[in-house]
């Protein structure tokens, strides 16, 4: 997983994928900022609009991370290019939830199950992860060796993303607000384990990249959204759901959907900015190379 990080093709498509995923979502936004009587045919072109920038954004952080496995692949790392193989797999199947959810002419169930499948994709990978870190330190400490303590992050780091997958898996439904209340709590609740792990291991000098601060506002923006959505769901809908409620509440929340895609993909752009500078160093006359960490 951490080639994705290194790899400067990889974060240059996962850099451009935020682009196109923060101009959908800016869609999304108008969207349902114009909704009016009026103007229901406009809102529903803008939303349909934005749904196929953000699947467009979702293909293109997939080819960065096909980049980064198939270096790995030349380099013959075999575990290293299975994790990011899993990683693609994760993302092909929330690229494929995005799209039933453009193709279709209303909110979509299995299109949120379907994204959820892959986040949960994501889940089992890290809880892998961690059984690996787990056995390794063990490992370590029965051989006499001091090993930084990694697994217990990596196994937050997964209830975080199970939680995150199960909440994303509902759709919201205007007429009934405890499903977006419920969607809301967990995805917040696990975007927050998250959030909570990583700035843990920043803190322990596992992740001392400048792009961390970038990444650490991004997990938090998006444990906003999850709290946004529940406040929404809890106030904008249900029988009693108006027009005006739903273009004033569930703005506010995709707003802040795109300002924690933004702050991911400013972290992306940081951290090519650093492998650019890195690889510059690598290749200077007389000059020592130094590794960031990812």
């Amino acid at each position: 997983m951490e080639q994705i990080t290194r790899s400067r093709a990889a974060l240059a498509f996962l850099v451009s994928a935020a682009l196109v995923f923060v101009l959908g979502t800016a869609f999304q936004v108008a969207a349902f900022a114009s909704l009016t009587p009026a103007n229901l045919a406009l809102s529903g072109d803008l939303a349909r609009a934005g749904d196929w920038l953000r699947f467009a954004g979702a293909v293109i952080a997939i080819i960065g991370i096909c980049a980064a496995g198939w270096e790995l692949v030349l380099g013959k790392s075999w575990v290293d290019a299975a994790e990011a193989g899993a990683v693609a797999l994760g993302a092909l199947l929330l690229a494929i939830g995005l799209l039933v959810r453009a193709a279709s002419s209303q909110a979509s169930s299995p299109a949120h199950i379907v994204a959820a499948v892959g986040v949960g994709c994501w889940s089992l990978l890290v809880l892998i992860r961690a059984a690996r870190r787990s056995l390794g330190e063990e490992q370590a400490r029965a051989a006499g060796a001091s090993v930084p303590h990694q697994a217990v992050l990596w196994l937050v780091s997964a209830g975080g993303l199970l939680l995150f997958a199960v909440g994303s898996g509902f759709a919201l439904d205007v007429a009934s607000s405890a499903t977006g209340i419920a969607s809301g709590v967990l995805e917040a609740a696990g975007a927050a384990l998250v959030l909570g792990t990583a700035a843990a291991a920043r803190a322990q000098g596992f992740l001392s990249s400048r792009a961390m601060p970038a990444v650490l506002a991004g997990l938090a923006l998006l444990t906003a959204t999850g709290i946004a959505v529940a406040l929404v769901s809890g106030i904008a809908l249900g029988p009693d759901a108006t027009l005006t409620g739903l273009r004033v509440g569930i703005s506010v929340s995709v707003t802040v959907e795109l300002l924690a895609v933004a702050a991911l993909g400013i972290a992306a752009w940081l951290r090519l900015g650093e492998q650019v500078v890195s690889g510059t160093q690598a290749r200077a006359p007389g000059r020592t190379s130094r590794s960031i960490p990812p």
